[in-house]
């Protein structure tokens, strides 16, 4: 008796319990993402939240993105790495790199043997 009464326990609790409901929004090209495959993402010290993917670059502040592109001073639109050091955002390209400062975009091409090379890493040595 008390096997069946602990069966019907286990399958009334196992039938009630509920798991848990994550809640989160997904972004894509129809809410401004410039292409839908992110290589790179790094915040801000002021929040944004940069998204480097392979059509260019997104700014996010919570509900919009802005997006850079080589049209905008991009070595090129294919980003494989990002990241801020001092306010200065760090962006890693295949064939190079760029840095956006104050707004403004400062480019270095990679040598040509080097252009389909991907920049996956950037360090700081010697200042």
């Amino acid at each position: 008796m008390h096997k069946l009464a602990f069966l019907f326990f286990l399958l009334v609790i196992g039938f009630s319990a509920q798991s848990q409901r994550y809640s989160f929004i997904a972004y894509n090209t129809a809410e401004g993402l410039p292409q839908s495959q992110v290589n790179a993402i790094a915040q801000s010290p002021n929040g944004y939240l940069w998204v480097g993917t392979l059509g260019g670059l997104a700014r996010f502040n919570g509900e919009n993105f802005i997006t850079y592109s080589f049209e905008n001073g991009l070595l090129n639109n294919k980003i494989t790495f990002l990241e801020f050091d001092k306010n200065v955002l760090w962006i890693g390209h295949e064939g190079g790199i760029s840095k956006m400062e104050n707004g403004k975009f400062t480019k270095w091409q990679l040598p040509f043997q080097y252009k389909s090379s991907k920049v996956t890493e950037i360090f700081q040595f010697n200042n």
